[in-house]
């Protein structure tokens, strides 16, 4: 599916919130963690693995976190077709917003954050996530970030029952702030697999 450029859509967040991506602090308290339910343990174990961290602070608290996975095997939860990142790749996920922040942009700010660094850096740029067929307000931050539809996938299994998920994909952003797509198609049991 290619679509070529499309202008992305400003994102205005509250001048309250402070997105810190990549973190460069780790003095962080587990009260904190907790508001993003994740702990420090968790934290440690995924800055270990490479992953970037962001957060989004209101005041001292955190409201939002997600994850950016650099190298190695991307898994989506409940979908056993996991994939390797090649060079330049980055997967993101574990993305959370504390519910009395929900529906502020805090979600596609962060998104659009990841791919402005990812463009700063000189990395490819190539972005991938998944989500939920039925989180509709995730569907929607995604699109409203600039990442477009890739395909759909189902699993069964591990408890799960039948889990439907939608990869969503980004390729770059352009010079003049203008979102570039382009879909590719890299084999089986891999989100660049179109339908």
């Amino acid at each position: 599916m290619h679509r070529g450029n499309k202008c992305a859509q400003p994102i205005v967040l509250d001048p309250a919130y402070r997105i810190e991506f990549p973190l460069e602090s780790s003095n962080l308290t587990n009260d904190q963690l907790r508001e993003v339910e994740i702990d420090d343990k968790s934290l440690s174990e995924r800055r270990e693995a490479g992953d970037i961290v962001g957060f989004i602070f209101w005041r001292e608290c955190i409201v939002h976190r997600s994850f950016v996975q650099t190298r190695g095997t991307a898994h989506m939860e409940g979908d056993m077709r996991a994939f390797t990142l090649a060079p330049g790749e980055m997967y993101v996920h574990y993305c959370y917003t504390a519910p009395n922040h929900r529906g502020k942009g805090l979600y596609p700010a962060m998104l659009r954050r990841i791919m402005s660094r990812s463009s700063a850096n000189g990395e490819s740029g190539k972005l991938f996530i998944a989500c939920r067929t039925d989180n509709r307000p995730s569907i929607r931050s995604i699109q409203r970030a600039g990442f477009d539809y890739l395909r759909s996938s189902t699993v069964v299994g591990l408890g799960t029952g039948r889990l439907r998920l939608r990869w969503w994909h980004f390729n770059e952003i352009m010079s003049n702030g203008c979102l570039g797509q382009d879909c590719h198609s890299a084999g089986i049991e891999s989100p660049r697999e179109t339908l």
